[in-house]
């Protein structure tokens, strides 16, 4: 799932829930029940993974997190901006949290960048994490982000 999809889902259980007891593993759970929805995740070849445990990264995965990654950090303070200008009484730190919370388990996966590759327990959630993502084609992918990503922007517009 792309991160901007992890970051506003984490930003209404933020929202939401007004203790990081329970945002923290509501939003940590959030990750890897989105991650189960069938979708599209760029070009990375996930069978050759699956099989060996080795991530080909290439300049077309590199360019899709890119523009995942700017698309998050825009609309992400996008929001918190809008929520700061109109007065809501709301928890930037249950914010943030969340946010943070909902995005941690793909941030765990820059360790493969690291020795961390080498370590049993390591793989074992980078296999994990793989294995309960559902692929489908790009388009129907795209299309169901799309959906969830215009779902999450109305509901927290909505607040405003």
């Amino acid at each position: 799932m792309f991160w901007i999809i992890h970051i506003l889902f984490g930003m209404v259980i933020g929202l939401e829930f007004h203790s990081a007891w329970l945002i923290i593993p509501i939003a940590l759970l959030s990750h890897f029940i989105l991650d189960y929805i069938p979708h599209w995740d760029g070009f990375f070849d996930k069978e050759l993974f699956q099989e060996t445990g080795i991530a080909k990264i290439t300049k077309r995965d590199v360019m899709v997190k890119t523009v995942d990654f700017t698309f998050m950090v825009l609309i992400s303070i996008y929001f918190y901006s809008m929520y700061i200008e109109s007065g809501l009484t709301i928890n930037k730190t249950y914010l943030l949290l969340g946010a943070f919370m909902a995005l941690f388990p793909d941030l765990v996966k820059i360790g493969y960048l690291t020795r961390l590759k080498k370590r049993k327990s390591f793989q074992s959630y980078l296999h994990f994490h793989s294995r309960i993502q559902r692929d489908i084609t790009w388009k129907k992918g795209l299309i169901i982000q799309l959906i969830l990503l215009i779902i999450l922007i109305l509901y927290l517009n909505h607040l405003i």
